[in-house]
């Protein structure tokens, strides 16, 4: 990837606060996962833990427990 097609690619991403109550296919979030696991590390230790929460009562708990606004998940 060169330099401009970075700089495109940089420009038109976007953050989102609202989403659809659509069940997520768990094969998919395994991918999502697998590519998250491969962003940089400090030595390449990756140091990640990732928890794929689905049920919106247990996403409501952990978003007040760390005193999230999730906007009507």
């Amino acid at each position: 990837m060169n330099y401009s097609e970075f700089q495109s690619l940089a420009g038109s991403r976007a953050s989102h606060r609202k989403f659809l109550a659509d069940d997520i296919p768990g094969e998919d979030i395994k991918k999502i996962i697998d590519i998250a696991r491969l962003a940089p590390s400090g030595h390449n230790n990756q140091p990640w833990k990732f928890i794929a929460l689905k049920k919106t009562e247990l996403i409501k708990k952990l978003a007040s427990a760390i005193a999230l606004d999730l906007n009507g998940v």
